[in-house]
């Protein structure tokens, strides 16, 4: 598919999957077998289509007012780069972290690889060290929770 596609879809992805809890929608731009990266918080990846829809249930579940940014969208061949701004406030547990109620800022880029016009792969960079200081976690979060 030409790059634009690839755009569009990964525009969908954050605007509908992310911020508007659809998750049928996850199957439809996802192949079946889709892997995310998210290092470090997942560093074996999540698997298959319902690994992901949980996954986005679990953040909203911490940010039910999650709002997502696109502030770069770039494609090339079969990847597509995001770069994005998320804001949100913390309303559940994380990682043994009682909710703070704090809204949070932080930023992140994902990659998308496709194919044949469906999410194949994405791999995920953010800046946890900004979120872990606004939900005031720097001094009590243990990863081995």
């Amino acid at each position: 598919m030409p790059p634009s596609t690839n755009k569009q879809n990964a525009r969908r992805f954050f605007e509908e999957c992310w911020e508007k809890s659809d998750l049928e929608l996850v199957g439809e731009l996802a192949t079946s077998d889709i892997s995310m990266y998210h290092f470090p918080a997942y560093p074996e990846g999540l698997h298959g289509l319902e690994q992901i829809r949980e996954h986005i249930t679990g953040v909203r579940g911490l940010f039910p007012d999650l709002h997502i940014q696109i502030n770069d969208l770039i494609a090339e061949d079969d990847k597509v780069a995001a770069y994005f701004t998320l804001s949100g406030t913390q309303k559940g547990s994380w990682m043994g972290l009682p909710p703070t109620n704090n809204h949070v800022i932080w930023r992140g880029v994902y990659i998308y690889r496709f194919e044949r016009d469906k999410i194949a792969e994405i791999t995920i960079v953010e800046d946890g060290l900004t979120l872990l200081h606004q939900i005031k976690a720097l001094n009590t979060w243990n990863p081995e929770r």
